[in-house]
């Protein structure tokens, strides 16, 4: 991975578009004149009228006999209709290129452009196989030509087709030379602001924060530079404000947050409004915060694994699970899918539902594995150590538990970290360890405090109804479930309490039959983490 730069070339775009347009009102802009002023245009957010001029501009170029200039006018063209979302105009462009490279070599810069094209069509369609191929091709001429435009949207294509195929280390040296051109400033501006930006996200759907963190910070230096930059300082501003989250910088991004309602360019209203809503789950403002992802699923915008996690916290575990399996049919985003998976860990063991989560809990493993990168990494380590220590296995899930904080530390999680640790404290209390469990327990309620998690505080705060609510232990069911939980045998417990053998082995078929639970031991350890045990 390369450093990012910090320090860009300040220009003043809106200056730019004005004195070009000066320019051009008398009549004395030639062919690269146009070319700037479409491109100036394009980066104060003036896209509509981008097009028309960059029109002037290939027709000029062409004129004076610069046909590669003037297919680079065009494939912008194409560039800026696709971002917009005019699609079908995007792809009368893209004809439009192709009339210009049938009259060049194929392995001209022409053609390259229209290898990107078809690049980007292949991968909207599905067809990674294709993209990448088409990528690579062009990526290998931008090579040998030494193009810094076309290197870098080309191999910015190649890179996401590759990940997406699996292909997780190619395609990351593809990202990573993207962001070598960008850094050495050999990509144009509108180059470089789609790399940033392609990279980032391409980063943040693997769970990579620590690359994502170190270029979304350079992206935010370059947008700073760009005085009058319109397109890419909102996808900056919700890339950043996503990191400010898992670092625990609630606070500052929910001013980010803030912004983006101002500033909305190309950034998807519902996108906007889900971070938003999440700021707001997790800062205990609930009422608030389905209000918001109602807004965001209006706004078309999947509101899954944070809506269920809403529901949970509202004691509607049920629900939860309905709409977490919807969300996973659909999901196809890696990243994405470790979310899913994750809360549905989470939401299952609160059912209590151990054969899903477990199932839940092996996928996010198999899926971490491919990623390799810290979050899923945390992700999975948790979940599995939260199966095991439902299953009676506390001992077993103290290194998964401790790997997953070691994960979520590596890249300043803090609120996953603290999340963790509460689990890591369960373990350990059901293993004996007060003192381990309430070292854990205090460090981790000191971060949710700093932070100001004030949903994860209360349920923490308040104690535990489960044995009144969905579980419905009766005080006896309770007491012959602590004697289980001390070891005990059923005709030990029958001699403490006074019973029968046959009513102690018919009191532990009604608890396990009531927490659906498999055996004993799985009913010591959801004893032990759900507060049942100090009620009994």
């Amino acid at each position: 991975m390369h450093a990012a730069p910090t320090r860009f070339v300040r220009v003043d775009w809106r200056a730019e578009v004005a004195r070009l347009r000066r320019e051009d009102a008398d009549g004395t802009l030639d062919a690269d004149g146009l070319e700037r002023l479409g491109i100036a245009l394009e980066l104060t957010g003036q896209g509509a009228d981008a097009v028309p001029v960059l029109d002037r501009a290939a027709h000029a170029h062409l004129d004076a006999g610069a046909r590669d200039a003037a297919s680079r006018c065009v494939f912008w063209i194409g560039w800026s209709l696709a971002n917009r979302g005019a699609f079908a105009q995007a792809a009368a462009w893209a004809g439009r290129l192709a009339a210009l490279a049938a009259g060049e070599p194929s392995d001209s810069i022409t053609a390259a452009r229209l290898l990107v094209a078809e690049a980007a069509m292949r991968a909207a369609d599905g067809d990674l196989a294709g993209a990448a191929e088409r990528s690579e091709r062009a990526l290998a001429i931008a090579d040998r030509e030494s193009d810094g435009d076309l290197l870098t949207i080309a191999a910015l294509g190649c890179g996401r087709s590759l990940v997406g195929l699996g292909q997780v280390e190619r395609g990351m040296a593809c990202m990573d030379r993207v962001m070598l051109a960008v850094a050495r400033g050999e990509a144009g501006d509108l180059a470089a602001g789609a790399g940033f930006c392609g990279v980032i996200a391409s980063c943040m759907g693997r769970g990579d924060l620590e690359r994502a963190g170190e270029w979304t910070g350079a992206l935010d230096a370059w947008c700073r530079a760009q005085e009058g930059l319109v397109p890419f300082r909102g996808e900056c501003l919700l890339h950043r404000a996503t990191l400010l989250q898992v670092h625990g910088d609630w606070r500052e991004a929910q001013r980010l947050v803030a912004d983006l309602r101002v500033v909305q360019h190309r950034i998807p209203p519902g996108a906007v409004r889900y971070r938003e809503a999440e700021l707001l789950r997790l800062t205990g403002r609930t009422t608030e915060a389905e209000h918001a992802y109602r807004e965001a699923a209006e706004a078309g915008h999947e509101v899954q694994p944070g809506l269920a996690l809403l529901r949970l916290a509202q004691g509607a575990p049920a629900v939860a699970v309905s709409g977490l399996r919807r969300a996973l049919a659909e999901a196809r985003v890696p990243n994405e899918r470790a979310d899913l998976l994750d809360a549905l860990v989470e939401v299952a063991l609160a059912l209590p539902d151990l054969a899903v989560a477990e199932a839940a809990a092996g996928e996010l493993s198999a899926l971490a594995g491919g990623l390799a990168t810290a979050v899923p990494h945390g992700q999975a380590g948790r979940a599995r150590g939260a199966v095991l220590l439902a299953q009676g296995q506390a001992e077993a899930a103290l290194g998964p538990l401790r790997s997953a904080c070691a994960a979520f530390r590596a890249v300043e999680a803090v609120y996953e970290t603290a999340r963790t640790r509460l689990v890591l404290a369960r373990a350990m209390k059901a293993l004996g360890d007060g003192d381990g469990a309430l070292a854990e327990r205090q460090a981790a309620e000191r971060d949710l405090a700093r932070i100001g998690a004030e949903s994860d505080l209360e349920r923490l705060r308040r104690p535990s109804t489960a044995a009144s609510g969905a579980e419905g232990l009766s005080p006896r069911e309770l007491e012959v479930l602590r004697l289980v939980a001390s070891g005990a045998s059923n005709a030990a417990i029958a001699a403490t309490l006074h019973l029968s053998d046959r009513t102690v082995a018919r009191h532990v078929g009604n608890i396990l039959a009531k927490l659906r639970l498999a055996n004993r031991a799985a009913a010591t350890a959801y004893g032990y983490e759900h507060g049942l045990l100090e009620r009994a």
